[in-house]
């Protein structure tokens, strides 16, 4: 995201900027624990064993140390060992069917490949990750503002990140639903927003765009 633009936040942006950065830094681990989730088809209240199970038939996921020790401390437990520590842990005959059950569901796929993940992940919808990726640039750089979509309107906002994941204008059928559409998922993401939206709107004619300020909002120099 870019522009020649200078515009000016209306006060010291230096204390929000913690909570939405933490915002953004929770989203972006929030696509990826559930593209964990979708591609185990699992739930966070399953049983641990079926989850050591998942973990050690799954291919690695990274190649860092610290990832290595994770995975080695979970070791490669089979199907009879996860069946047995289940039975171990849980005298409640229909609870230890329902987790059998999730269980043998999960061996029948088969082991998960790193592919599956990178698919079950949420941020590979497009829009998600321009939202996440753009959400705030430190303050302290060059031209943070406008590009920092937390300081954009609901209509700009739409208006930019169909733009960023579509490299084509908002159609006009979509201007009323699509902003509706993003604050949703702004909000579904923990998105924190600027206590003051500065960019009003967003125009784009095919070869350059212009974000155009909130009355009152001057830009650096106008």
């Amino acid at each position: 995201m870019s522009t020649t633009e200078k515009f000016a936040y209306p006060k010291d942006f230096s204390q929000e900027y913690p909570q939405i950065s933490v915002s953004q830094w929770n989203a972006l681990h929030k696509t990826v624990d559930d593209g964990y989730l979708r591609s185990t088809g699992l739930s966070l209240s399953d049983p641990i064993e079926i989850w050591q199970f998942i973990i050690g038939q799954t291919e690695p996921l990274a190649s860092n140390a610290v990832y290595a020790r994770f995975r080695e401390s979970v070791g490669r437990p089979t199907l009879h060992q996860t069946v047995l520590r289940l039975a171990e842990q849980i005298p409640d005959d229909a609870l230890l069917a329902k987790h059998l059950a999730t269980l043998l569901k999960v061996h029948s796929h088969g082991p998960l490949k790193r592919v599956d993940y990178e698919l079950g992940r949420r941020d590979n919808d497009r829009t998600t990750r321009v939202l996440v990726e753009h959400w705030v640039t430190p303050y302290w750089e060059e031209k943070w503002l406008p590009r920092s979509l937390c300081v954009f309107s609901g209509l700009a906002m739409a208006k930019m990140v169909f733009y960023l994941a579509n490299k084509k204008p908002l159609p006009p059928a979509l201007l009323s639903k699509e902003p509706e559409r993003i604050r949703k998922l702004c909000d579904s993401l923990g998105l924190i927003r600027a206590e003051r939206a500065v960019i009003k709107d967003f125009r784009w004619d095919g070869r350059t765009f212009e974000l155009i300020p909130f009355k009152g909002t001057r830009i650096k120099g106008s």
